[in-house]
């Protein structure tokens, strides 16, 4: 027996996605540590000392100035 074929085709143009983004809206889960994370970072920042951040500061101006060979070995790179 042959299947009969239907009257009209199946639409071509099917009808628009939604727009990007809508399904990532219904996935978002707010973190309610949000919050505590700030405040823990604010706490942390506070406890640095002064000098410390001197401290990092010097270093960052040491490496700046430093060849590129000295500071592959500084952090563990070999050769190219």
């Amino acid at each position: 027996e042959s299947e009969e074929l239907p009257d009209h085709p199946e639409d071509p143009f099917p009808p628009p996605a939604e727009p990007p983004g809508d399904e990532d809206a219904e996935d978002f889960v707010d973190d309610e540590n949000e919050e505590d994370d700030e405040a823990t970072m604010d706490e942390e920042e506070a406890l640095l000392d002064d000098d410390e951040d001197d401290d990092e500061l010097d270093d960052l101006e040491a490496e700046a100035d430093m060849d590129i060979e000295e500071l592959r070995k500084k952090y563990g790179y070999g050769a190219p």
